[in-house]
């Protein structure tokens, strides 16, 4: 998955706006290892996340302060002091490289979203929610959960997360439309569900590990992209 800094602005802020903030961006923003850096912008989320390159390993962004913190490697939440000092809501961005797995951005934390914010803030990134469709897919998902080290932490983290799947009526779908079939092979036990308004998430803890449930849509998740 390739995308820019500028592709990104045109998205949230417009041209005009974009190109004014694309100077300042690149005048300030460097890559450094678990120090702050300033991105004082209505996207500066965003920014944060896109900043995040072939050297960087994970992002921090803490709205209640503003600050952008990014890493080398996927340093653990409860291994991060920068997490208690700047403020609850982390948002955070994993990246695992392109020729480990297709899932390049793995996105977890305290800020958890529903189904379909999940979903939007994935398309914001230029993707959309991780799409699991043989066994080379299911393969890459693995190495994303391990390579991410999602599956070690313990604080706020639920050990679940959302994928791209959800119940239209009584037919399972990807987010981009095409049917999910029953047997699909990547189902938990007793899985699928039919009963009422249900998405796809998959859990990665001990004895639930990489079983793929439904869940009730609006629940708050952490969840992957692809």
């Amino acid at each position: 998955m390739e995308f820019t800094v500028l592709s990104i602005l045109l998205l949230t802020t417009g041209k005009a706006t974009a190109l004014g903030l694309i100077g300042s961006y690149f005048a300030s923003a460097r890559f450094i290892n678990g120090q702050e850096i300033s991105l004082q912008s209505l996207s500066s989320l965003i920014m944060c996340l896109v900043h995040c390159g072939d050297e960087c390993g994970a992002a921090r962004y803490f709205p209640s302060s503003g600050i952008c913190l990014l890493y080398s490697e996927v340093l653990l939440l409860t291994d991060d002091a920068n997490v208690a000092s700047y403020g609850d809501g982390v948002v955070e961005y994993r990246k695992v490289s392109p020729s480990q797995s297709r899932y390049l951005v793995v996105y977890s934390g305290s800020s958890k979203k529903s189904w379909d914010e999940a979903l939007g803030f994935c398309q914001q990134l230029g993707s959309g929610l991780a799409t699991l469709r043989n066994e080379q897919d299911f393969d890459a998902m693995v190495v994303a959960v391990n390579k991410s080290r999602v599956n070690e932490e313990t604080i706020d983290f639920r050990q679940k997360a959302w994928l791209g799947g959800k119940k239209d009526v009584d037919v399972w779908k990807w987010y981009t439309g095409e049917i999910i079939e029953n047997i699909w092979p990547f189902w938990a036990n007793g899985q699928p569900d039919y009963s009422g308004e249900s998405c796809m998430r998959i859990a990665f803890k001990d004895d639930d590990w990489m079983n793929i449930y439904y869940y009730t849509c609006r629940n708050l998740c952490a969840f992957f992209c692809e």
